[in-house]
């Protein structure tokens, strides 16, 4: 393997992140033939955490800088204002309903990815190096790129 190098170290990572949602709804009904339906839900993601605090951030002004450190207690900011409202209506065309026709709408938030695993990008990139050499100047430019952090 030449240009390349392997990361050294304890790589692995325990992730977690704690969530809560509370959902309100009510029905509201006009006569035998249409039914209207509204909600309200709340989502609060809450932000991704490590065990052991072995997160870190980007600063374009000082680099690299790890969770936990003055000035950076998260990764990223909470979001408390995930509201999402939701509409519905039924209506039965005869009145028995044989036939009906139903719409609804609402807003939805989404969490954040579950693609965040114990394994790292030097790891990625430091197993590739190793099994296919396409993937050696990746991985010597990887490497490369965290020393000029």
């Amino acid at each position: 393997m030449s240009g390349g190098r392997a990361a050294r170290g304890d790589s692995n990572r325990f992730p977690f992140q704690n969530s809560h949602a509370a959902y309100l709804q009510d029905t509201y009904r006009w006569g035998s033939q249409l039914t209207f339906n509204i909600g309200l839900r709340w989502d609060n993601f809450g932000v991704i955490e490590e065990k052991n605090n072995l997160l870190s951030n980007f600063d374009p002004v000082g680099g690299l800088v790890q969770v936990g450190s003055p000035g950076l207690p998260r990764p990223y900011d909470r979001d408390w204002n995930n509201f999402s409202p939701r509409l519905s209506f039924a209506w039965s065309l005869d009145g028995d309903s044989k036939t009906v026709v139903r719409a609804g709408w609402g807003l939805f938030y989404d969490a954040f990815s579950g693609l965040f695993r114990r394994a790292t990008a030097v790891q990625y990139f430091q197993s590739r190096t190793g099994i296919q050499s396409g993937w050696t100047n990746a991985g010597a430019l990887f490497d490369r790129t965290l020393d000029n952090l």
